[in-house]
């Protein structure tokens, strides 16, 4: 394994199954959910929503079911204190676990930001969004504090893609893809 721990915290951020190991069979979408979430489970106890992503094997790996399991508190995706785990689906072993940050806190405030002025404003630079809800996002324009979004999904470039615009604000200040 390489693992990364928070020299502030001591928490976990990071860590890589760096050897290659198969037993020969491939587990099911079902088992590898489990795992998953049996091992999230061990760092967040609350409330999340899971998404799933499958990556086809290649000639250097073989196939990784990919969870993201993001904390739910008051209604709010807190975005930033995701955990993604991937799951090997020859072997059913965790080779990959990253959470960047714990804990978030926020205050849930009226956004000073319509909806609908969101979508109207940036239409032209992402097209048709789809409104996913608020979240708190923390990135480089934020300077890494916890904002409060609203959060679109999207499609550009046959690239699907979460969109995230300052409540506050109205600026966009995240993207993420996947």
């Amino acid at each position: 394994y390489t693992l990364w721990i928070d020299a502030t915290d001591g928490e976990i951020r990071n860590f890589e199954l760096k050897r290659k190991e198969s037993n020969g069979n491939n587990i099911s979408q079902n088992h590898a959910v489990a795992i998953a979430r049996k091992f999230v489970q061990e760092f967040y106890k609350g409330e999340m929503k899971e998404e799933m992503f499958y990556i086809d094997e290649t000639d250097e790996s073989a196939g990784i079911y990919s969870f993201r399991f993001t904390p739910i508190i008051e209604e709010v995706e807190i975005v930033s204190d995701a955990y993604t785990v991937n799951v090997s689906t020859s072997s059913g072993e965790v080779i990959k676990f990253t959470n960047d940050f714990s804990g978030t806190e926020f205050h849930k405030k009226e956004a000073d930001t319509d909806v609908e002025e969101v979508l109207e404003k940036y239409y032209e630079e992402y097209g048709d969004m789809d409104y996913n809800g608020l979240a708190i996002v923390r990135s480089f324009y934020t300077r890494y504090e916890p904002k409060l979004t609203h959060s679109f999904r999207t499609v550009q470039d046959q690239q699907q893609s979460m969109v995230f615009i300052d409540v506050a604000t109205g600026m966009s200040i995240n993207q993420l893809y996947y």
